[in-house]
């Protein structure tokens, strides 16, 4: 819930005009994404 609500967030910051924005909230999406698998094994870990 936490990482939709970072998302939301951060597409409202998003010009869509601007490349650059656009590329920065592509790499957040990305680095998410990239946590997702630190996360999942350490969760298994730790149950």
């Amino acid at each position: 819930m936490a990482a939709l609500v970072l998302v939301w967030w951060r597409s409202q910051d998003v010009d869509l005009q601007d490349k650059v924005a656009i590329a920065s909230f592509y790499q957040f999406i990305w680095k998410l994404f990239f946590l997702e698998y630190l996360m999942f094994p350490t969760a298994c870990l730790l149950a």
